[in-house]
Parts: C-alpha cells; sequence; structure tokens
C-alpha cells in the first residue's frame, strides 16, 4: 500500500473538509505554520508523519488522492520513490533503470553489509530564514562493538575459457551487475589459443581458493557491444548472461553502475582498478585479488547509494608495474543505455 493511500483511509475521516480538487496551490496553516495545499505524494515530510503517525490537514481530493496542507521547503515528485533508511539514509528512485535497480538492490538483498556501523536519523525541522520545514538528517555513532567481517568486493567475477569448468583457464575479470548478468571488456569474450568465453567464477578471492568457495556459472549468452571490432579499444564492452540465476550471499552481490547524476569532478584518487591480472612483465598470474585486469572494473571508493560500489569504468588495458603507462577505462555512464536495454529491459 502506497503512503498515499494510507493517509487517505486514515485522515479523511479526521480531516477531510472538502470535494473539491481544485485547492491545489491555496494557502493553508498547520499547527500554526503557513503552508500550501499539494498532492500528498509531493510532500516529503509527510514520510515523517507517517513513520510518527501525526498526519496534515486534507484541502480535499484530486480524485482518490488527497490534497493536504504541506509546509515543506521543497516538493519531491513522489513520496513513494525515497526511502528514509536507518542504514542508508536517504535514498530516492529517479526513473531510471541502473539507478533504481541499485536501489532495490541495496534494500532487498539482505547481504547486502556495510563496513560501517554508523547509522541515520531523520527528523523535521523548520527553516527560520525560509519559514517552512525540511528533514534533517543525523548521523547516529555505533553504540559499540565490532563490524562484520565480509568480501571487500563481492562484485568481482573472474571469467574462465576451455572445455569445462573444471579445467577452464581463468584470465579475464567483470562485475556482477543484476542476477543474470556480468559486465566485461569485448576483448575478452575469446581467447585466440582456448576460444569462446564460457564460464563465470564469483565468491572468491584468490584463485587458489578451495573449489566448494566458487560460485561457478556457466555463460548462456556472451553480447558484445554492437560497435565493437577487435582488435580496436573502441566500444571496448561486452555483457555476460549467466544460465543460472546468480545466488547473492555475503561473498556475491552486485555493483551499481555509476549514475552521473551529481555531475562531480571525478577525483583519481578515488577510483580502483581490480583484478587476478600479471602484477608485471614476465610474472604469473595473480592469486590475490589486484589492482587492474583485462575486464575488470573501475570502481570509485565514494558510494552513490548506501555503501554499493559504483561502477564507472571496465578495464580495457590495464597499468603495467614497472612501467610509465597510463590505464585505459571504458566509461559505463556512455553505455548506460545499452546495457539498461539488455540487462532491465
Amino acid at each position: 500500500m502506497s503512503r498515499a493511500a494510507f493517509v487517505l483511509g486514515s485522515v479523511l475521516l479526521s480531516y477531510f473538509r472538502s470535494t473539491v480538487a481544485d485547492v491545489e496551490g491555496a494557502r493553508c496553516v498547520r499547527d500554526g505554520y503557513n503552508g500550501t495545499c499539494v498532492l500528498s505524494k509531493r510532500c516529503e515530510t509527510l514520510i515523517l508523519d507517517y513513520r510518527d503517525r501525526s498526519f496534515p490537514p486534507v484541502c480535499g481530493l484530486r480524485g482518490k488522492e488527497p490534497i493536504v496542507c504541506c509546509t515543506d521547503c521543497e516538493l519531491v515528485d513522489n513520496i513513494d520513490n525515497i526511502y528514509l533508511t536507518k542504514k542508508y539514509g536517504r535514498l530516492e528512485k529517479i526513473n531510471k533503470k541502473s539507478w533504481d535497480a541499485c536501489i532495490d538492490n541495496v534494500l532487498n538483498i539482505p547481504s547486502y553489509l556495510c563496513q560501517s556501523s554508523t547509522t541515520f536519523d531523520f527528523d523535521k525541522y523548520w527553516d527560520v530564514k525560509k519559514k517552512c520545514h525540511k528533514i534533517n538528517l543525523s548521523l547516529v555513532a555505533p553504540a559499540g562493538g565490532k563490524d562484520a567481517e565480509r568480501a571487500e568486493f563481492p562484485f568481482m567475477a573472474l571469467l574462465g575459457f576451455g572445455p569445462s569448468a573444471e579445467e577452464a583457464q581463468w584470465l579475464c575479470g567483470g562485475s556482477v551487475i543484476s542476477a543474470r548478468y556480468i559486465l566485461t571488456a569485448a576483448h575478452c569474450i575469446s581467447e585466440p589459443r582456448l576460444g569462446p568465453l564460457k564460464y563465470a567464477a564469483l565468491g572468491i578471492l584468490k584463485r587458489s581458493d578451495p573449489p566448494e568457495i566458487w560460485q561457478r556459472h556457466t555463460l548462456a549468452q556472451v553480447i558484445p557491444h554492437p560497435d565493437y571490432a577487435s582488435p580496436s579499444k573502441y566500444h571496448d564492452i561486452a555483457l555476460l548472461k549467466t544460465q543460472k540465476q546468480i545466488q547473492f550471499n555475503v561473498n556475491v552481490v552486485p555493483a551499481c553502475l555509476y549514475s552521473g547524476e551529481k555531475k562531480r569532478n571525478i577525483d583519481p584518487s578515488r577510483a580502483l582498478a581490480l583484478g587476478w591480472g600479471y602484477l608485471g612483465p614476465n610474472t604469473q598470474l595473480a592469486d590475490v585479488l589486484q589492482k587492474g585486469d583485462s575486464g575488470g572494473p573501475l570502481i570509485l571508493h565514494q558510494s552513490e547509494v548506501g555503501c554499493a560500489k559504483a561502477l564507472f569504468g571496465v578495464t580495457s588495458s590495464g597499468v603495467e608495474c614497472d612501467e610509465a603507462t597510463a590505464g585505459l577505462y571504458t566509461r559505463v555512464e556512455h553505455y548506460k543505455p545499452w546495457i539498461e536495454s539488455i540487462v532491465w529491459p
């Protein structure tokens, strides 16, 4: 049931005064504060009223939706898309598929654990200068205890080539972005000596981890970007669809695609490339997850949604450890329409 529907059922008997639907924008007073009559879904502080069971006066109706006296400084599009959570703070869906899917993952996957035990609290306060109400978000320090240990990068995928998963050679990296899809580089979809990409391993930190730790998947479909043409590095991005649904747990959860909504400048010190690639020229593949690997993610340290990592790029070519070379990355934001059309059609 939506918050608006709850308000309609709970408030009308006590507060309803009019059935005129054209009162939107009219002046009103609530608890001595001046307000404006608006659709209930546009009044964000109603979320706290809903929590505290303290409802505003009803000005009228538009169809079945109440028009209420709102004293907010700014109106929102729909409070049903806003989540005020103790664990993640304020989250808002914006009708963009990858962003909204990220919020659903953070809210609905029980194993989406945060390293920080700090929580959030919300209250309504009166802005004296603007003479209106806002929602105040405050941090609540933990009372004590120790954060639970967990996989640091649980969205990482290791990609394999060969006749079977048991005999596969694991040569590229990728990122889990949904229950059926992994994002990687298009140049990783085949290997001259070993043939096409066939497998993905999830939930591991080391190549030498015992088999029971690996969550192995056979790939049902490999989808390179339609404009990619090997050996070019342009449009070096691909999607991998698993045959079976990925089982999320503390070691396997999806990353979020960087939204770009805030358009802030990207600080390179906040970005990290991940993978199990070569540690340098003439070396063996890394056993433990390291910085940099073809197909692996370039992530931002600062999260956009809760504690979920923001996937900013896909590694096309990594940085050599002992050479003054730059890494080359495919910017995910540019390819979101293509990704969303397949993963969240």
